[in-house]
């Protein structure tokens, strides 16, 4: 590292003699990075060094050194002098110190490569990136030297598809690998435990979101948590219990700011711009709920909050944070200290550091923040921080959601524009994780590898034997026919903006289904006032006769017309999670929901399952099967008795059950499954299955296998499926 910063420091000395093919910046910018050096009286780092390098010219640098005292010239000058390499005089034989024998050559050159083209990276040229990972992958480098390339260029390019080819090509030790996938399946089954303490509801723990920002973050209407592991992979201190404290706050969520009356109290906040202090006051009032269950819990909270508030480093963009500072921009930056992001509009500044500088620059909200969330009290006596905490007193722990919105209010009375270093420095800016950091620190680690790993660990802990969630397809093929029902009932709520995606993607598929559903049924309806008729129209006679209306007469007429109920049931077990089977029963179901929508003549149930518990996810209007999420193991015959049962509770004349499934009962037999479904179908319930994997046990006789996510064929061959079934009940 010395070395290297040795090189960049007489690379910089070159550039005060000579031009520089880079892009310049403004001399505001370079004044700001100089004098921070100055300040400080210590060596720039490597990322400040890196920024100088890139990006400035000598007319600029030699005119912002000139805009410097003496003084801190003459520092910046001692720093350049003492890291230059430099030959010092012999000294007598008896007096020189022992030093470490020299590395072998090889060693040394070895060395020498890396540090030469560590240099060369640090020019941040997207050209000579790929030139040098070309030569990774031709194994043109042993496996150290490549090793510490990669990492260089997984943590300092800006080229995003350099950096995901970088990451492809590490290749992590298998057992250190299974070591921390082991340590995360631990830490994510404590908090499905936390989250069934909490709530009574099973959630699902991802490391990876599916857009950025969704890392360390949870949607309070889903069971999904994408949790942040980077405390302990950085190896913070405490780094577990930081990340179960992350988790556990999300869970607080979850119990705290959900249900009657948060809907309008957050829509109300949003329109008065008032997120961030309400997300303030949230995570305040979750979090000395939660301390008041369990004092470890408070114990791990607390470490949370030192951890966020003092002791990460945040990208914040440039453009966010100068209006904030104002016209103590400079001081305040110069002594937080700052770094390049990876984003140019963007740098990184240490929260902690952030945030007493603006304390001691006169900024009350600061003061308050880290007297609130981390407990320090109102140590400088300012009025403003006691008036702020007194609405935090007695009683808060109870507040209602509106009582809180007032009081996110009432600090925006009190500290006006300053609220805004809520937004930039927030608690939750803190838990959500970078997703190239994140999939740098864990190389070939995937969230498959994370859920077989939790399901095992659960497994074991309950005595159950495995299931179909934890790996490969558990089918049980006893001869038992007998199942046990499912009483647990859960109700989801509709996500309107995740089912409009879902429903968006298969519009022309449900378009073409919905032909096929309005041809359904026969019926034969009474006509009245016709010319031509079986009988004689009674009631149309006292005003016909006087008029002389030859309409007198009744017929009957065939028509199309459905009269059907229609239950979708879609397994959620663990193995609907692999290859992308979750994905087309979503697919699926929606095209069934869209199809049915709005059609006088059908009734449409859908309706998830596990080996434990059945969703409700609503209607055709008010669909939730965006929500369903795979997880354990599945009781397939159990969950068609349950739709059964609310089908026979119709008034429509048919009835038709369609499982959406993989094909794997494993908490009920194969042999039980296909039992209900001849029962059911002599019973006048027409039974149906949509594959969403090549099925090795054929329960249903009728049955359509969807194995990519173009339905295309799938729709016209279903189609023609019900339209016999129903037809055949009727």
């Amino acid at each position: 590292m010395l070395a290297t910063a040795r090189s960049i420091l007489r690379r910089i000395a070159d550039s005060l003699r000579g031009p520089v093919a880079a892009a310049p910046i403004s001399a505001a910018r370079i004044d700001l990075l100089l004098r921070a050096v100055a300040r400080n009286a210590q060596p720039p780092s490597l990322a400040m060094l890196e920024v100088i390098l890139r990006e400035m010219t000598t007319r600029e640098v030699t005119a912002a050194l000139d805009r410097l005292s003496l003084e801190e010239r003459n520092t910046i000058n001692t720093l350049l002098q003492q890291m230059e390499p430099h030959d010092p005089e012999p000294e007598p034989v008896e007096r020189r110190p022992l030093r470490p024998p020299k590395p072998p050559a090889a060693e040394s050159d070895r060395r020498s490569t890396e540090e030469n083209l560590e240099s060369l990276l640090l020019t941040g040229d997207s050209t000579i990136e790929r030139g040098i990972l070309d030569r990774i992958q031709a194994n043109e480098f042993d496996s150290g030297t490549s090793a510490g390339l990669l990492q260089s260029i997984i943590d300092g390019s800006r080229d995003e598809e350099n950096r995901k080819r970088a990451l492809s090509l590490v290749r992590p030790d298998r057992f250190s690998k299974a070591r921390t996938i082991r340590t995360l399946a631990e830490i994510a089954a404590w908090g499905i435990e936390r989250g069934l303490e909490l709530t009574g509801k099973t959630y699902r723990f991802r490391l990876y979101g599916t857009a950025e920002g969704e890392v360390g973050m949870t949607i309070l209407r889903g069971r999904v948590i994408h949790f942040n592991p980077l405390p302990l992979l950085r190896g913070e201190a405490d780094g577990r219990r930081i990340v179960e404290a992350i988790i556990l706050h999300e869970l607080g969520h979850h119990r705290y700011n959900t249900g009657e009356g948060w809907d309008a109290v957050q829509q109300e906040a949003a329109e008065d711009d008032l997120h961030g202090l309400l997300n303030l006051v949230q995570d305040e009032h979750l979090e000395r709920n939660l301390r008041s269950i369990d004092t470890e819990w408070g114990d791990s909270l607390k470490m949370l909050a030192a951890w966020a508030f003092q002791r990460t480093s945040r990208e914040i963009e440039v453009a966010t944070l100068l209006p904030l500072l104002g016209g103590r921009a400079f001081d305040v930056l110069v002594r937080a200290g700052i770094e390049p992001a990876r984003d140019p509009k963007k740098i990184v500044v240490s929260s902690g550091r952030l945030l007493r500088e603006l304390e001691r620059h006169g900024s009350s909200f600061s003061r308050f923040l880290r007297a609130l969330r981390m407990g320090l009290g109102n140590r400088t006596g300012d009025p403003k921080v006691a008036k702020a905490l007194a609405l935090f007193g007695r009683g808060f722990r109870e507040a209602t959601p509106e009582q809180m919105l007032e009081i996110a209010r009432e600090l925006r009375s009190i500290f006006f524009d300053e609220t805004a270093i809520c937004d930039a420095l927030g608690l939750h800016g803190a838990t959500s994780a970078d997703p190239g950091e994140l999939a740098g620190r864990l190389p070939g680690i995937t969230d498959d590898d994370l859920s077989t790993e939790i399901d095992s660990i659960r497994q074991r802990a309950s005595g159950r034997t495995p299931k179909k969630g934890s790996g490969g397809k558990g089918i049980n093929r006893t001869g038992t026919t007998e199942f046990s029902e499912i009483d647990q009932v859960v109700v989801l709520e509709v996500d309107r903006e995740e089912y409009r995606k879902l429903a968006q993607g298969v519009a022309g598929w449900s378009r073409r289904l919905r032909r096929f559903l309005q041809t359904l049924g026969i019926s034969r309806i009474t006509v009245r006032r016709r010319t031509a008729g079986s009988a004689v129209d009674r009631a149309a006679l006292p005003r016909a006769i006087p008029r002389g209306d030859p309409r007198i007469l009744v017929a009957r007429r065939t028509v199309q017309r459905a009269d059907l109920f229609l239950g979708v049931v879609i397994d959620c077990s663990g193995s609907m999670g692999q290859g992308g089977s979750m994905t087309r029963a979503h697919l699926f179901g929606a095209l069934i929901a869209e199809a049915a929508r709005g059609l006088s003549g059908i009734d449409a149930r859908f309706f998830g399952f596990t080996d434990d518990v059945i969703y409700d996810a609503g209607t055709a209007d008010h669909c939730a099967v965006a929500e369903l999420e795979p997880e354990g193991g599945n009781n397939d015959a159990a969950a068609l008795w349950y739709a059964s049962r609310v089908a026979m509770a119709s008034r429509r004349s048919a009835r038709l059950l369609v499982m959406i499934s993989d094909g794997s009962p494993t908490e009920c037999s194969v042999a039980s499954l296909r039992a209900l479904v001849s029962r059911l179908t002599a019973g006048g319930i027409a039974c149906a299955q949509v594959a969403v994997q090549p099925i090795e046990e054929v329960c249903f006789p009728d049955y359509v296998l969807v194995d990519d996510e173009d339905l295309s064929d799938a729709v016209g061959r279903f189609g023609r499926i019900i339209v016999r079934l129903v037809r055949k009940v009727t």
